[in-house]
């Protein structure tokens, strides 16, 4: 499929990102060459301009509302509301996201609705539901347009890295008592409590694809590159934090982790990864435990003091045959909206794993690219979904919970990423508390125990990043054939899947892994083939 990025700046290369993100296979070229047109800033092309593609067959999204098309629609209301909530049309496992302005509010006369602009949840039967149309598509000419009438790429941005103001750096910074700002102090007044449990940023790519899939149906399937190794539909991702706990207590806590059959990334602070020697951390690697580096650079330090402590940190590990390049503090000493971000990069970091949210739950769970100031960065997040420190103790202002209600919560977790959600399962255990109380020795074991039983991989981050890694960098290409979707690569690979919508064109296919929540269906890439049954709906 050929796909036209109109727009400059970030805003076009997060789009991009989206669009890798979700697996969709694309050539990139011009609007004129073009199947789908995607309009990243509005101020870039002319609304003439728009038109004229549209009538000529091409399909063109746009990404926030654009004033000068807004008739296509319907009639501009003469002022705007920000709505905080968009209810979802279709089947998608959840009826509510947040959205985030601009917002343009348009008395709809033409077009299908897959969302409304919503006021709140009713608590007494009331709708709070309104008319006003948040995405919203209609054939024009040959060709079809759709329309964000909220900013759709800014809504992603706020939910995957928090809002710049609450930070050291903004006008809204607050004194807090360390004097000290946390990635969680950039998600301040960002989720709401109702959500906070749902993977808002996935749904809102979901929307995207079903949007794109919806104006090119009849034409192209749109198949795209699935999130795992086929035919898995979430993995297990076991990580803790050192944090100056005695060596032979982190040893009896790895030791117990290989025990039970699973992978396990050691984020390890400098004194601590200097306890061992290199044969001995190279025996547990060799059983499954790898080690990533948790940061401390004091309690509030400078940029050039943290650098510097990344960069010896890095040249610590490598002294050990360790090469680094995943990163957590916590963002303990967060010293501002991007200038983290910035250090982990100029550091060498690709990957940084933190907690942005202290609800138990995420807002995106698989890895995303961190923006700056300057725009895209080389270093991916990976939230962490939730911690046992978090969880066992008053320290975020959620109920403490004991262990055997987090195990519960655990297994639940688990089993809605795997049938519902789709996102990784990205959890802190610390060895702290494998080896000393309240003990998660048994929520670990029975959580691995239920993972394996369930079919879920269990990895650490450093296997996980180099799936992702490969998944990313994949060339693929296909041909459309009547009924048939044949796929060419490099190579024959089983481990990649291919997810296709079940129905396309009035036509099934059946096999393979069906995905319920996304309506699509799984296979691995050495199918090549892939045929839809004619005269079946």
């Amino acid at each position: 499929m050929n796909i036209a990025l109109t727009g400059i700046g970030w805003r076009k290369q997060f789009a991009k990102d989206v669009i890798k993100r979700l697996g969709i296979i694309f050539n990139q070229t011009t609007s004129e060459d073009a199947d789908m047109v995607f309009v990243c800033n509005y101020n870039q092309v002319s609304s003439d301009e728009i038109r004229y593609l549209v009538k000529n067959g091409k399909n063109v999204i746009f990404l926030q509302p654009e004033k000068d098309l807004l008739n296509v629609f319907g009639n501009e209301l003469m002022y705007t509301y920000h709505f905080p909530l968009m209810q979802i049309e279709g089947h998608l496992p959840v009826t509510f996201l947040q959205v985030f302005p601009p917002v343009s509010l348009v008395k709809q006369k033409h077009g299908e609705t897959i969302g409304l602009f919503a006021l709140d949840f009713s608590s007494s039967g009331e709708n709070y539901t309104t008319g006003y149309p948040a995405i919203s598509w209609r054939k024009m000419g040959s060709g079809a347009i759709a329309m964000f009438f909220y900013d759709f790429i800014s809504t992603l941005l706020l939910l995957l890295q928090g809002w710049e103001f609450f930070t050291e750096e903004g006008r809204l910074s607050r004194q807090f008592r360390t004097g000290i700002s946390r990635a969680t102090h950039l998600a301040d007044y960002l989720i709401l409590r109702q959500l906070c449990e749902i993977p808002q940023g996935y749904f809102h790519e979901i929307l995207l694809l079903k949007l794109i899939r919806t104006l090119l149906a009849g034409k192209n399937p749109v198949p795209r590159i699935w999130y795992y190794p086929y035919p898995d539909t979430t993995v297990f991702l076991l990580s803790g934090d050192s944090d100056n706990l005695e060596k032979h207590n982190l040893e009896k806590a790895w030791e117990l982790i290989v025990n039970s059959g699973a992978e396990y990334t050691q984020y390890t602070m400098v004194d601590d990864i200097g306890l061992f020697s290199e044969k001995e951390l190279s025996q547990w690697k060799q059983k499954g435990i790898d080690f990533e580096l948790h940061y401390y650079a004091g309690p509030s330090p400078s940029s050039e003091e943290m650098l510097q402590h990344l960069v010896k940190a890095k040249k610590m590990f490598l002294s050990k045959k360790i090469k680094v390049d995943s990163c957590r503090g916590h963002s303990l000493i967060w010293t501002g909206w991007d200038k983290q971000i910035k250090i982990m990069e100029k550091a060498g970091f690709l990957f940084s794993s933190n907690l942005l949210y202290w609800y138990p739950g995420i807002s995106y769970g698989l890895p995303y690219y961190l923006y700056t100031n300057s725009g895209k960065s080389s270093v991916q997040e990976l939230q962490i979904f939730v911690s046992d420190d978090v969880c066992l103790f008053n320290k975020s202002g959620l109920l403490p919970l004991t262990p055997p209600v987090y195990l519960k919560k655990i297994i639940a977790w688990l089993d809605i990423n795997k049938d519902v959600y789709y996102q990784p399962f990205n959890p802190i255990f610390h060895p702290y508390y494998l080896v000393k109380q309240p003990s998660t020795q048994e929520v670990l074991k029975q959580s691995i125990i239920h993972a394996k039983s369930s079919g879920i991989p269990i990895m650490n981050h450093r296997r996980f990043f180099s799936w992702w890694n490969k998944r990313g960098s994949m060339k693929l290409k296909y041909q459309l054939n009547d009924t048939c979707v044949e796929f060419s690569s490099a190579r024959t690979d089983a481990e990649t899947g291919i997810a296709l919508p079940e129905t396309w064109d009035g036509m099934k296919i059946t096999g393979g892994v069906k995905l319920q929540t996304t309506g699509e269906i799984l296979f691995p890439l050495n199918c090549r083939k892939i045929t839809y049954q004619k005269g079946e709906k």
